[in-house]
């Protein structure tokens, strides 16, 4: 089995994105199911989810990434 090997600063900033990533789709679905259900939004794809994870996602990579190497 090959197992892919992280460098110090690469295992530095990968949990914290990902949980950054975690926590503000959970806060975005929870606040527009909200919105959907009491002030009538439309509902929308459940592919929106995934757009705001995979975006939120690389957009704290890359911020970490410069904080960590700078």
């Amino acid at each position: 089995m090959n197992r892919v090997r992280l460098s110090a600063t690469q295992a530095g900033f990968s949990w914290p994105s990902i949980s950054i990533a975690f926590f503000v789709t959970v806060l975005a679905s929870l606040s527009y199911g909200l919105l959907e259900a009491f002030a009538g939004a439309p509902r929308l794809s459940a592919l929106w989810t995934y757009t705001i994870a995979m975006l939120t996602w690389g957009f704290a990579t890359l911020i970490l990434a410069r904080r960590l190497s700078a």
